[in-house]
């Protein structure tokens, strides 16, 4: 029994840590907040173990584990009342923990694109942030959301038009 569960363990880390990076992203551009991402994500890591066994293609584990995310994210998002960037947090970094950009545009740009991401529908800013944090397709993102990948590819262009809009043409030219 020990062999079981040791195996399952060891599957389990071999395909979670080449994704905890991504994860978080994903997480703290969906919340915004540095603490809730990482409660996020472990939060997902937990249920995902917990219910690893019920995989059955552990090749589909890099969708699974993101829709799980995906649902903790949003219920962590029903829970606040204050959805704002932890400003007392970043005021302590330095700049050089900002990898060389200054860090009040690094903050300014941050809170220009919560704002804008926190301006969408839930179901187009969890599409925008499939599609570009996670790089997913739109095939990978249906499948993740349940929707048809048109519906996908819908509110991607719908969503990144309302970006461009609220971000300026300029946001996107010169990430």
């Amino acid at each position: 029994m020990d062999d079981v569960k040791t195996s399952v363990r060891e599957q389990f880390t071999r395909l979670y840590t080449p994704l905890v990076n991504e994860l978080f992203r994903y997480a703290y551009y969906f919340i915004g907040d540095k603490n809730y991402a990482e409660d996020a994500v472990s939060e997902a890591a937990v249920n995902a173990y917990i219910n690893f066994t019920k995989l059955s293609d552990h090749e589909k584990f890099k969708p699974w584990i993101f829709k799980i995310l995906c649902n903790v994210c949003k219920k962590q998002l029903k829970n606040f009342k204050n959805k704002q960037i932890d400003i007392e947090n970043a005021e302590n970094r330095t700049d050089s923990e900002i990898d060389g950009q200054n860090f009040s545009e690094k903050l300014e740009t941050s809170i220009l694109l919560k704002s804008a991401l926190d301006s969408l529908k839930p179901t187009e800013k969890t599409v925008v942030m499939l599609c570009t944090v996670g790089k997913y397709t739109s095939q990978e993102t249906a499948k993740i959301l349940n929707i048809p990948s048109s519906t996908v590819r819908s509110h991607l262009k719908r969503s990144l038009a309302k970006l461009k809009i609220l971000l300026g043409k300029d946001f996107f030219d010169e990430k």
